[in-house]
């Protein structure tokens, strides 16, 4: 049996449905029994569509205590011991010693929850467990290089002292989808932490994404949220008005009473372009996967330091759906450009007119993009997917 925790799913807006999603569907391809754990608050329709138990009171991120010099030790003690305990209240009396434990979104709190837990049991019973990291821990300062991390790793070095104090350290699993991200890990853990694949659904087929028509020349979709640059886009928008006049522009918003924001300050700035305001809302994941083919050029002007070594769900979509995207240096992001995974451009300066000419560079040589995209398709699907993941790890 795989148990597969995705204990920060409460709704469909986000990566987690449908990562989960998929999940399901491959483990009933490649005949595998998977049972779902989610948050304790996820809707109704999503517990009854995957089947799922709803348990966790407590999901990775959440803000515990607000005071900054005691937030980290609270949210790792109370984290940890939360996490645990539901495993214990709702696993124990039912895990062998054959199972897997697929923690979907983990970090050093799901890491001491899992050894609190693993202590309590009995060493016959013990699971092996597989724990994915997708981003730094939100304290950890990376430098440009991303080779300088400037980290508390006493919580990490702690989680894997308990491991290994408890003789079940070859039972813990550790991955991520960054090699940077792995080797930091690997320095504060002191455990083996491997590179892997991302899980993302796919909700149109190669056939489908090259056959929709594009509606728009850029989008700017997923989060309207400071560290995805949303305070950028105004001057951003403008720039590249003045400089590419007559494009047709996409932007998703998160809040009501953000478009009159949006458009007030495009006003000031003389903005005379076609610009679709998105709904205010946030889309359901084959929803917004409808919407990445439908875009000529995706600009993704993310803060870099925010993902030097952060992957993300919304590139993996442009590049299993032939969308070319303008992205940040020094992260994840441009590593998959760079790399000949993904195709596009590269602005080296967290700027809007850094991202303008980065943008414009994309757009002068669209065509030539977009035909690379279709050949980058498949390739990635095949290596970023649950059932990938499923095949490797069991």
């Amino acid at each position: 049996m795989i148990h597969f925790i995705q204990h920060g799913l409460r709704d469909k807006h986000s990566h987690f449905f449908g990562e989960t999603l998929g999940f399901v569907q491959a483990a009933k391809t490649l005949k595998r029994d998977l049972q779902v754990w989610v948050h304790a608050r996820c809707e109704t329709q999503i517990v009854n569509t995957l089947g799922a138990q709803a348990v966790f009171p407590v999901q990775t991120d959440a803000t515990v205590d607000s005071d900054p010099v005691s937030a980290e030790l609270t949210s790792f003690i109370l984290g940890a011991t939360s996490f645990g305990g539901v495993l214990s209240k709702s696993l124990s009396p039912i895990i062998c010693a054959a199972d897997w434990v697929f923690v979907a979104y983990g970090s050093q709190n799901e890491a001491y929850g899992l050894a609190l837990w693993m202590q309590s049991l009995a060493p016959e019973k013990r699971p092996q467990v597989a724990l994915f990291c997708h981003r730094p821990e939100l304290r950890w300062k990376v430098d440009a290089s991303r080779n300088m991390v400037s980290a508390n790793a006493s919580f990490w070095r702690f989680s894997a002292l308990m491991f290994d104090k408890i003789g079940a350290k070859d039972h813990l699993h550790l991955f991520a989808p960054d090699a940077h991200l792995a080797s930091a890990l690997r320095k504060a853990s002191q455990l083996p932490v491997h590179t892997t694949g991302l899980s993302t659904p796919y909700f149109l087929s190669p056939a489908q994404a090259v056959a929709t028509p594009k509606r728009f020349d850029i989008g700017l979709i997923g989060e309207f949220r400071p560290e995805r640059g949303s305070g950028l886009i105004p001057d951003l928008l403008a720039a590249l008005d003045a400089r590419r006049p007559g494009l047709r522009y996409a932007l998703q918003l998160r809040q009501p009473g953000e478009r009159e924001t949006v458009q007030q300050q495009l006003a000031e700035r003389g903005f005379a372009g076609d610009l679709y305001f998105l709904p205010d809302t946030m889309l359901e994941p084959a929803a917004f996967a409808r919407l990445i083919p439908q875009m000529r050029l995706m600009v993704l002007p993310y803060f870099p330091d925010r993902y030097r070594m952060r992957s993300s769900g919304v590139l993996s979509e442009c590049i299993a759906y032939a969308t070319p995207c303008v992205v940040p240096a020094g992260t994840w992001l441009s590593d998959q450009v760079q790399s000949g995974a993904g195709v596009g451009s590269v602005f080296a300066d967290w700027s809007a007119d850094a991202i303008c000419t980065a943008t414009v560079q994309a757009l002068d040589q669209l065509d030539t993009l977009a035909e690379s995209a279709q050949k980058k398709m498949l390739p990635w699907r095949q290596q970023n997917c649950a059932r990938a993941m499923l095949e490797r790890l069991t």
